[in-house]
């Protein structure tokens, strides 16, 4: 559940990024960036909760290429 939380706190970043990016008024600016640090705190939260706990999972890795050379 903490993960999802996370991907979503994430997500939401990205939105208010493209918001501010998209955006021609220059009133929601101020707003998009409070919004931005805002989620940027829950994450960085959010991360030392997963780190701590080391539930982050390893990210598939590509094959050492000089292993597999030298197996011939």
């Amino acid at each position: 559940m903490l993960y999802h939380m996370g991907f979503l706190a994430q997500t939401a970043q990205g939105y208010y990024g493209t918001g501010l990016a998209g955006s021609k008024r220059t009133d929601l600016a101020l707003a998009y960036e409070k919004s931005i640090l805002k989620t940027l705190g829950i994450t960085r939260k959010w991360f030392g909760i997963m780190a701590k706990n080391k539930w982050f999972e390893q990210p598939p890795l590509a094959p050492n290429r000089k292993e597999l050379a030298q197996d011939k």
